[in-house]
């Protein structure tokens, strides 16, 4: 590499770095930070009724192979999730990665996961990474073509479910976006005039909780919507899901007011092969019923025992209102 281009590539990162630190400036100032008091994360468990996971790119891997969906597994029913929503990349043809046989097998697993099909189920299923909709066999495998709490769109990978806990409903909407082909084919008007339709017919109350997810090309499907499609998201749903680049991160908004009306849009990073800096983890979600908020935490599957997530990986959100990010004040002690 000759000098000129390692100057130009300094600059690149140094630019980067201080625009990275810019937002997240702007997004943790302290109107935006809701300190909660908690010590460890049982004692936030205990404050909440209902809790859920939220996991993507696992490849094949499963708690029978793989010692961080072991971990992830244990400390789920330890946790007493009552759901898992997967957002693609969950099965893969490789040798010795059986989570296809172990989701057949466990009756938790069957019963309660609901997996978003991506490429890597679409090349396991069907002919290639870009043959759009053969993934859904895994749809029809566990039986979603006959579940009364199940939609699917055109008996293919696209479904809308609602999950009740508790006097709460969970609205889940699945799109297929997978990484190939790298076209429009991808995710399809026909995919976003399914998750509008379903949006506008949700009559939503404070016991209501939408969720919206896809894979994705590059991380975030938001901008990849017309801005009349973007308006209807952004005013229903509470959690917006993606995958596909193994690292955990917020979706920056730009002029968002301290407390306005907006989900949680987030990239669930992996759990077993994590990039870019991340750590290997998954999303826990504790809806906490006095302040009527969903705290979200990516569990670190590196750390030896599970802990309270820091405040760049912790977020409460408020049904029906805004997102901020969270610090527990044992962290807060402890700095």
């Amino acid at each position: 590499m000759n000098m000129k281009k390692s100057r130009f590539l300094l600059v690149i990162f140094i630019l980067t770095t201080v625009l990275f630190y810019s937002f997240n400036k702007r997004e943790t100032s302290s109107s935006n930070i809701e300190l909660l008091n908690y010590n460890n994360i049982e004692q936030l468990e205990e404050s909440s009724t209902i809790s859920f996971a939220i996991f993507s790119d696992n490849h094949g891997n499963s708690p029978y192979d793989n010692i961080q969906m072991a971990k992830m597994n244990t400390w789920m029913h330890r946790s007493n999730v009552e759901f898992a929503i997967g957002l693609g990349d969950h099965i893969m043809q490789q040798d010795g990665r059986n989570f296809l046989s172990f989701i057949a097998r466990n009756h938790w697993w069957y019963n309660n996961f609901y997996p978003t099909i991506a490429d890597s189920e679409n090349a396991f299923f069907g002919k290639s990474q870009d043959d759009v909709d053969a993934g859904g066999a895994l749809l029809t495998m566990m039986n979603f073509d006959n579940r009364k709490d199940i939609i699917k769109r055109n008996m293919k990978s696209e479904y809308y479910a609602v999950r009740e806990v508790n006097g709460y409903r969970f609205h889940i909407i699945t799109l297929h976006f997978p990484d190939q082909p790298y076209t429009d084919a991808a995710f399809t008007e026909e995919s976003k005039k399914f998750m509008t339709t379903i949006l506008n017919g949700i009559q939503k109350t404070n016991k209501d909780v939408v969720i919206v997810n896809a894979h994705s090309r590059f991380g975030f499907w938001i901008d990849n919507l017309s801005p009349n499609q973007r308006v209807t998201l952004m005013n229903k749903a509470d959690l917006v899901l993606s995958g596909t680049t193994h690292h955990f991160e917020k979706y920056y908004t730009s002029n968002v007011k301290a407390g306005q009306k907006m989900p949680l849009i987030i990239n669930a990073g992996s759990t077993t092969n994590a990039r870019f800096g991340s750590h290997n983890g998954y999303v826990q979600i504790d809806l906490l019923p006095t302040e009527n908020a969903l705290v979200a935490q990516y569990i670190n599957l590196d750390a030896d025992a599970k802990e309270l997530a820091p405040s760049n990986e912790s977020f409460i959100k408020y049904i029906n209102g805004g997102v901020k990010n969270v610090m527990f004040e044992t962290l807060v002690a402890m700095n």
